[in-house]
């Protein structure tokens, strides 16, 4: 009988794979040749496909921005906007009511994380005549405070925020929406971020609800409802609504929002990628 012991590692040698060993049947022994190495994954193991995944789900959570927004009323409009109302470029429903011309300040608390601290002074403010459409986006639109001519000349209206907690929102930045239409056909005055950018604003003809049901980049569009400042991060800043001589004489502000920037989930992400590298190795 030949000896299979010297037979069979040859056999084993010349294959990628190993051959079976057939340790019950009769006249063969157990060879004791080492099995060659597997072959090189060429698609990834479920573990680490579940891991990616798992990355992938962060990265989408870390994305979804919180704002800070406020609706300004005056002493023209009542509360319209309910605790369920989504509206906004960014669509929130942690809309804060503004009353009155004037406040030294109120909280303005964020969807999650601590709030900010918003005041305002205003010389007048106004009302854009409903239209037959019941929204939230219009609701929030409909009032607004308004910079005008005073016996002391042209006075903007303006807002102060405040006490804008960065890190303890989890933003590495912001931008501003500053929402502006008072009604009028083709209005113009200028927004400004106090100290850094002033646009000059040309409002949709007819106000929001009325003719115009969307909203409008008046830098984008050469006419809209609001304006944009992108990529802030001081934790205070002044919006001034500047009217401008001719015309209606009126600069309004109906609403403002403060969308963060989130920062990334940076030790989530390094462990959720040792670990996928971990079952890597262990199924190679």
């Amino acid at each position: 009988m030949k000896n299979y012991r010297r037979i069979l590692p040859k056999i084993a040698d010349r294959n990628t794979t190993s051959v079976p060993t057939h340790e019950h049947h009769v006249g063969f022994t157990r060879s004791s040749a080492p099995r060659p190495s597997k072959k090189l994954r060429l698609y990834p193991s479920k573990p680490v496909k579940f891991a990616a995944a798992i990355a992938s789900v962060a990265l989408i959570s870390g994305a979804a921005a919180t704002s800070i927004s406020v609706d300004f009323h005056g002493t023209a409009q009542a509360n319209t906007l309910s605790s369920t109302d989504f509206a906004g470029v960014i669509p929130t429903d942690t809309w804060t009511p503004a009353f009155g011309l004037s406040n030294p300040g109120i909280p303005a608390p964020a969807a999650a994380g601590p709030a900010a601290i918003v005041a305002w002074n205003a010389p007048s403010s106004g009302l854009i005549i409903p239209s037959a459409l019941s929204n939230p986006d219009e609701h929030m639109m409909e009032g607004y405070i308004a910079g005008g001519f005073t016996s002391a000349g042209a006075t903007p209206a303006q807002v102060r925020f405040s006490s804008i907690n960065l890190s303890g929102l989890g933003w590495s930045a912001y931008d501003v929406y500053v929402y502006a239409d008072t009604g009028f056909n083709n209005n113009a005055f200028t927004v400004e971020h106090v100290t850094s950018t002033l646009f000059n604003h040309l409002e949709d003809p007819g106000g929001f609800g009325n003719v115009v049901t969307t909203y409008a980049d008046s830098q984008v569009s050469g006419q809209g409802n609001y304006v944009k400042f992108s990529g802030l991060t001081a934790n205070t800043f002044t919006i001034h609504a500047n009217p401008l001589p001719g015309g209606f004489d009126v600069s309004a502000i109906n609403g403002i929002q403060i969308v963060g920037v989130p920062e990334p989930s940076t030790g989530l992400l390094v462990l959720l990628s040792t670990t996928a590298f971990v079952l890597l190795r262990r199924r190679s």
